[in-house]
């Protein structure tokens, strides 16, 4: 099912204030809301697709969110060109990796982004790697590509995983990073799960350490 683009429902540009937004939806509620347009027998789901876009692009939280679907689907969904190269590839890689920089961890769609990587390394794609046999520009992709992988959860890396070692099969040197990135990622997010318990523990011991204190002074 493809990517609904709520800026062009509204008529805005992507980079639309708040304000811009609102304007669009109330002059666009006035025209299609079914009591105003009851001539019309498409107005009720023109209305309900305006009430849908503007329900997301006006909550700043529900709009970071839906940027970064519409900027991952766009990726890859648009015209590839003729013939694939790892250099197009790479270029992705970087693209991705660079645009993950500016954008808030909790917003990322980990969906998106794994699916993203994973044509990355397609079979077609890893056909088109093993030809040209580029050792420095395959070890470029996997460094970019790690940077992004960063980002997504245990549960998506350990489904991409797999398609990293075939691509690092025949190179040591791939094989050894990819190790050590999978170790450093499972720490991680062992801390990340520990993190509420040390935080929890810690409040339970200084509560009781403020009771001592009160009852013994």
């Amino acid at each position: 099912m493809s990517l609904v683009d709520h800026y062009k429902v509204l008529g805005v540009a992507p980079n639309a204030t708040l304000t811009d937004i609102k304007n669009a939806y109330r002059s666009l509620a006035l025209q299609y809301h079914p009591d105003k347009a009851q001539e019309n027998p498409h107005a009720q789901v023109r209305f309900q697709d305006i009430a849908e876009a503007y329900r997301i692009l006006s909550n700043i939280q529900m709009r970071k969110r839906y940027d970064e679907q519409r900027y991952l689907a766009g990726l890859t969904v648009n015209a590839q060109p003729e013939t694939i190269s790892g250099k197009y590839l790479l270029q992705q890689a970087v693209k991705m990796k660079n645009h993950l920089t500016r954008v808030d961890s909790d917003s990322i769609n980990q969906k998106s982004l794994f699916e993203f990587l994973s044509l990355i390394f397609s079979d077609a794609h890893l056909a088109v790697l093993n030809h040209e046999h580029n050792s420095n520009q395959n070890h470029q992709l996997l460094h970019e590509t790690l940077q992004s992988a960063q980002k997504l959860d245990q549960s998506y890396l350990s489904m991409l995983i797999p398609r990293l070692f075939l691509f690092s099969v025949n190179d040591l040197w791939m094989q050894s990073e990819l190790k050590k990135f999978q170790q450093a990622h499972k720490q991680q997010s062992r801390n990340k799960l520990l993190r509420p318990i040390v935080w929890a523990v810690a409040t339970i011991l200084i509560c009781l350490m403020m009771v001592w204190y009160v009852k013994h002074f």
